[in-house]
């Protein structure tokens, strides 16, 4: 049993009973959760169920208490500024250090990607997820496809 093979069932019961009174069901109440049913809820839809498979609200984003200190235990970074919902909630509490982060890609034997070969596919994925007239170009076909066809 994995940790989430609970939550089919119980989405399953909640579709059953709520399905009569719900429009409109979120799973999930991470930060995209919690942002379509804020926009629903300002858009005067109030017929929602939202479902959660942990005890707690956030998504990946927990912090927990260790010892006299608080630990945040993911979301780490924050990626964009302009439309992203989660720098629009926090950027207000200064909470957020720009960063100069260098990534180095591993193989899946822990070996070192070359850093030539790595800036290269950096640019490929940038190019690909970034560029706006691109996205005809990679409309219903995985990553790896795209790359080939490249």
């Amino acid at each position: 049993m994995t940790k989430f093979s609970w939550c089919v069932p119980l989405v399953l019961v909640a579709v059953i009973f709520r399905a009569t009174s719900s429009t409109i069901i979120i799973v999930g109440t991470g930060p995209s959760g919690i942002a379509a049913a804020t926009r629903l809820l300002k858009n005067n839809v109030t017929d929602i169920l939202i479902l959660e498979a942990e005890d707690r609200i956030g998504g990946r984003i927990n912090s927990i208490e260790y010892g006299s200190a608080v630990i945040d235990m993911g979301a780490e970074w924050c990626v964009g500024e302009k439309g992203n919902i989660v720098y629009n909630l926090i950027k207000d509490y200064n909470v957020l250090q720009h960063t100069n982060a260098q990534f180095r890609m591993f193989y899946s034997d822990g070996q070192s990607v070359d850093d030539g070969f790595s800036k290269r596919l950096f640019k490929i994925i940038e190019g690909i997820y970034l560029a706006k007239d691109n996205a005809k170009q990679r409309e219903g076909i995985t990553l790896g496809e795209y790359c080939i066809n490249r």
